[in-house]
């Protein structure tokens, strides 16, 4: 056998190697700021998995780690946003957060960048979250919140396994939700990038 054979040959072996090992590779866990995001999550009996996960920083503050879970990975924010499938987000607080100020901060988030229509429509169902996560109290460092969005239903957001209020109902409310950290206004661009699993 020829050099040149034998070069082929064992470049032809590594790629199916390389190939073997891929195939039914799983996604790892992300850990950040202390928090691990698992690679899969369950809701409903479907299978969810980890896009990306970082850490929201406000004035050089950890303010919560976050994941966004998926049917199947996707890098374009807008494909997200606008997919009407499963999706879920956890939140991981890394400070104690004021319950008045947790929902303007979340109710400005959504509203910000909409149109005017857009944002009427919205009103009533943001204002209905934002008095339900005052009702609840102040949250606490260590304390969960996830977000469920199911299609034909809504949105459901638990803080530690309770959910806060009834389902929120339309896909533009989980549209405008998650894009307080996808959208073209979000206020923090790295995290927006690891959400949609970019690597450092």
């Amino acid at each position: 056998m020829t050099t040149a054979a034998l070069r082929a040959l064992l470049l032809a072996f590594a790629l199916t190697l390389s190939l073997v090992q891929g195939v039914g590779a799983e996604p790892a866990a992300i850990e950040v700021s202390g928090v691990r995001f698992a690679p899969h999550q369950q809701m409903d009996g479907r299978t969810l998995t980890l896009n990306g996960a970082g850490v929201r920083v406000k004035m050089i503050i950890k303010v919560y780690a976050l994941g966004l879970y998926l049917p199947q990975p996707e890098a374009d924010p807008l494909a997200v946003m606008s997919a009407d499938v499963p999706q879920r987000v956890q939140m991981v607080l890394l400070r104690d957060v004021d319950a008045e100020r947790m929902a303007h901060s979340l109710g400005h988030g959504m509203l910000e960048g909409l149109s005017g229509g857009q944002q009427a429509a919205l009103s009533d169902r943001v204002h209905q979250l934002m008095q339900a996560l005052i009702h609840r109290g102040d949250a606490n460092r260590g304390d969960v919140v996830i977000a469920d969005y199911r299609p034909g239903v809504g949105t459901r957001i638990s803080v530690s396994g309770q959910p806060v209020c009834a389902d929120i109902p339309g896909a533009d409310f989980k549209q405008a939700f998650l894009g307080m950290w996808l959208g073209g206004h979000a206020a923090d661009d790295g995290l927006r990038r690891k959400l949609l699993g970019a690597t450092p």
